[in-house]
């Protein structure tokens, strides 16, 4: 949707994105705002912008914005008032003209009754408020997305694209997808890579997709079936969230520490190998 919205506006500077919740809380400051040579150690020799100012002109996404540490809302607001840069070790301000998106998938009106999120900074922030129901709340979008994500990725990995069956389609409607777009497009990716035939069946699709089951589904281990589906349950949110044990374990909704016992007892490798060390047992 961010970059739809970039795509129809008039700005003529590039589209970025920034993950607040993938970048170390030290690293922040000099993402967004760049930093002259030998600002740190293991800078670049030659400096670097920040996201400010590659996305001068243009439209920058700040995703899961609620994961923004406190002090670097402060410089965020600082930013947004009056919209001028200073690179870390440098004393050159550089006025840049941004069009700040900003995504959460939390109640952002919680977190700052909570004090977990500047009140200020919210309201800055929250112009024109999108409210984006998840996938489970409209099914219709399923088929269209699902084929669109084959029509790109087809294009990505340089292969022919393949419509996806009647049966897929129905069976991807029938899932709740508590992962969202970004679980159906990794569903899709996998279906596509091992797709021998003219069409996408659904024996290409996870187990436990083919299974209807759900997270709640995957705190029993009664049989072979429901740990086979557990282990394809969390290679798939591992890969979903880039190997990110906080998230994967809260969408499972069980501690870090299970979450490790269960990875160590089916032998997953974490991040993207997770996937090819499933394929691998």
């Amino acid at each position: 949707m961010s970059r739809a919205i970039h795509r129809l506006s008039k700005r003529k500077g590039c589209f970025v994105a920034l993950n607040c919740g993938s970048i170390p809380k030290e690293l922040l400051q000099s993402e967004l705002f760049g930093y002259e040579q030998g600002a740190f150690t293991g800078a670049r020799a030659q400096g670097s912008i920040g996201k400010f100012e590659h996305a001068h002109e243009g439209t920058l996404l700040l995703d899961e914005i609620s994961e923004m540490p406190l002090d670097m809302q402060v410089s965020l607001l600082r930013f947004i008032q009056e919209r001028v840069v200073t690179r870390i070790s440098s004393n050159k301000p550089k006025k840049v003209d941004v069009r700040i998106i900003a995504a959460s998938n939390k109640d952002m009106a919680e977190l700052v009754r909570n004090g977990q999120f500047r009140e200020d900074l919210y309201y800055r922030l929250n112009v024109i408020e999108i409210n984006l129901p998840p996938l489970r709340e409209r099914k219709s979008d399923i088929p269209l997305l699902a084929d669109h994500f084959v029509s790109e990725l087809s294009k990505e990995f340089q292969i022919p694209p393949k419509p996806l069956s009647q049966d897929v389609l129905h069976i991807l409607s029938q899932y709740d997808w508590p992962g969202n777009v970004r679980e159906l497009k990794n569903v899709v990716e996998k279906a596509l890579v091992l797709s021998e035939g003219m069409e996408i069946t659904p024996d290409c699709l996870p187990a436990y997709i083919l299974h209807g089951k759900n997270t709640h589904a995957y705190h029993k281990e009664d049989s072979i079936e429901d740990e086979f589906a557990e282990k394809e349950r969390i290679v798939q949110l591992l890969e979903t969230y880039g190997g990110n044990i906080s998230k994967t374990a809260k969408e499972l909704n069980i501690a870090r520490n299970t979450l490790y016992r269960k990875i160590e007892k089916y032998k997953i490798t974490l991040k993207t190998s997770a996937v090819q060390e499933n394929k691998k047992n």
